[in-house]
């Protein structure tokens, strides 16, 4: 690995590093440039991690493909993702799409690592700001964020939803401030701290702009179709083992599909599938530590009828296999 280092900072300037290597998000506290020119784009990739566990990531590029370009999500992480120039599909591994163009922002989660494939049209610009963080770190100085006050999308993250993501408009201001960011980085002493704050003011400026579009949404909500969520969340708690279809549950409550998985994202932060996803695996842990079934039992009670397909959901879940969980609690 070519190992450089710009003036003043620390750390590795490595040429065209794929974008599926998660080496990126392990680096120490540090400014890191990745330049790149090969067959897939042109530009620069820069990262700053500082010591609050903040990442920033700013991809400055020229696309030069109109295929699906693989890059990793090293997972745990809170993602804000600001969208300045050209337009672009992300999708991730449990097949969610979020399309993005200038003046909207992706605020996603992912329990564990995966690779997301990114499709933009050859030849088109693209320039994304990212700010990467334990979602945790929200709860904590200099935000001290109560939970309850979070949007909806990061309590979700905050309760260990598998996976949840939103495209969101940005605010006048949010582009504003990313712009002077993007302007103020300079190869000076105060540069880092200059950085740091910039992130702490964006990170404010995205959960309002969120919070207050959570709130309009909602607003959408009529009386009866916030019972009529309430409702599908009672449901899908008593009958999580065996849940019904999105066209059953639809049926029972007297409400479209589409409008169902709008309304309940819109409620609760995450998907019905992540929803009833998290439960299981909830109820699985719990099995797991406190009964002395083996995995295929624990799988057969949680409503799975193969137990690799439980195998693998339990491993994307928390990072580890059942079996390696359950001896773990064994021996505590």
């Amino acid at each position: 690995m070519d190992l450089k280092c710009r003036p003043g900072d620390s750390g590795p300037d490595n040429e065209n590093l794929p974008f599926t290597d998660f080496g990126r998000f392990e680096l120490g506290a540090g400014h890191y440039y990745i330049r790149r020119d090969n067959e897939l784009e042109l530009g620069k990739e820069t990262l700053y991690q500082f010591s609050s566990g903040v990442l920033l990531r700013v991809l400055d590029l020229v696309s030069r493909t109109d295929q699906p370009v693989a890059a990793a999500d090293p997972g745990k992480r809170l993602t804000f993702a600001f969208k300045l120039a050209g337009t672009n599909t992300v999708e991730m591994e449990d097949g969610e799409c979020y399309r993005l163009h200038e003046g909207t922002q992706l605020l996603s989660y992912c329990d564990n690592p995966q690779i997301v494939n990114d499709t933009c049209a050859q030849g088109d610009d693209y320039l994304l700001v990212l700010l990467m963080l334990d979602p945790a770190i929200l709860l904590r100085p200099p935000f001290d964020l109560p939970t309850s006050e979070l949007p909806e999308i990061i309590q979700a993250s905050l309760r260990g939803t598998s996976s949840t993501g939103e495209v969101f408009a940005m605010t006048p201001e949010l582009i504003q401030a990313l712009r002077e960011l993007l302007k103020g980085d300079r190869p000076d002493a105060v540069n880092r701290a200059y950085l740091e704050a910039k992130t702490t003011e964006l990170l404010c400026l995205a959960i309002r702009s969120v919070l207050e579009q959570d709130r309009q949404q909602t607003a959408k909500l009529s009386d009866r179709e916030q019972r009529q969520m309430q409702k599908a969340r009672k449901i899908l708690q008593e009958s999580w083992q065996n849940p019904p279809s999105l066209e059953e549950l639809g049926q029972t409550l007297g409400v479209g599909k589409s409008r169902l998985k709008q309304c309940f994202k819109w409620m609760y932060g995450e998907s019905i599938g992540a929803y009833v996803a998290r439960i299981r695996m909830q109820h699985a842990q719990q099995l797991l530590s406190d009964s002395t079934l083996n995995v295929s039992q624990v799988a057969w009670e949680i409503g799975y009828e193969h137990s690799c397909n439980f195998v693998t959901a339990f491993k994307r879940q928390f990072g580890i296999t059942p079996k390696a969980f359950q001896k773990i609690m064994i021996e505590r």
